[in-house]
């Protein structure tokens, strides 16, 4: 687990579960131009799931990801900050590779809003009901597991990451997952210890509110989809 990430007030765009692949280069050169576009002093924040499965530097090697990588690094040169909280497709990322993308590797962030504090993170660890899942959540998140994943050639990691995501076609990769899996007291417990009044998360594809006690509330943003505009703020 990476520590906390803390944002004052000020301008932040926020997308989730973009699940880019070389198979869809139409789609990585929209998101980039989403990013070439983003004014100067906004902040970007991606809630996990950038690429369909990250098992590496080779994941974003491919002349394919190439108008990303520029995207990013002219972010990253004009100062623009750029955060991207690790999910479950994206979790074997490492903070030194995430930096060589021009992006800044969290779990989870909190960010002071005009509305009080937001909590973001990917979601998946609210989705407690779904207990094959969360076993494997919990598998790939042993510093172990992880560190013998790595040491294995990229061609094995590939194959690996197409295995574990069910030779998953783009056009089915935001599919809606189930709802049920949620747990509202888990996301409740999140903001009560962070002193939160929002939760704000990806992973379930699907927009949602959920209110919660104290006026508090959970906020599931939809995947994202070629030229949808960024999500802003709890007032928007």
């Amino acid at each position: 687990m990476l520590p906390d990430r803390e944002l004052a007030a000020g301008p932040l765009l926020v997308w989730t579960d973009l699940h880019l692949q070389a198979d869809a280069p139409e789609e990585i050169r929209s998101f980039a131009a989403q990013l070439d576009a983003i004014p100067s002093g906004q902040t970007l924040l991606i809630l996990g799931d950038l690429f369909d499965a990250w098992t590496g530097p080779e994941s974003v090697a491919g002349p394919e990801f190439a108008p990303l990588r520029a995207a990013l690094a002219a972010r990253q040169a004009a100062g623009q900050p750029s955060f991207l909280l690790r999910g479950n497709r994206d979790v074997l990322m490492q903070p030194c590779q995430a930096e060589r993308l021009g992006l800044e590797l969290a779990d989870r962030l909190i960010w002071q809003s005009p509305g009080g504090k937001v909590l973001f993170s990917h979601g998946d660890e609210y989705c407690l009901n779904d207990l094959p899942y969360q076993r494997l959540r919990r598998t790939l998140r042993r510093p172990v597991v992880r560190g013998m994943l790595r040491c294995l050639p990229a061609a094995l990691r590939i194959w690996m990451g197409r295995k574990m995501r069910g030779h998953s076609q783009q056009a089915v990769a935001r599919k809606p997952l189930d709802s049920l899996a949620l747990e509202l007291p888990a996301a409740q417990a999140a903001l009560d210890r962070a002193s939160a009044n929002y939760a704000v998360i990806g992973h379930l594809h699907a927009p949602a509110v959920h209110a919660l006690d104290a006026g508090k509330q959970l906020i599931v943003l939809p995947a994202w989809q070629p030229s949808q505009p960024a999500w802003t703020s709890p007032e928007a």
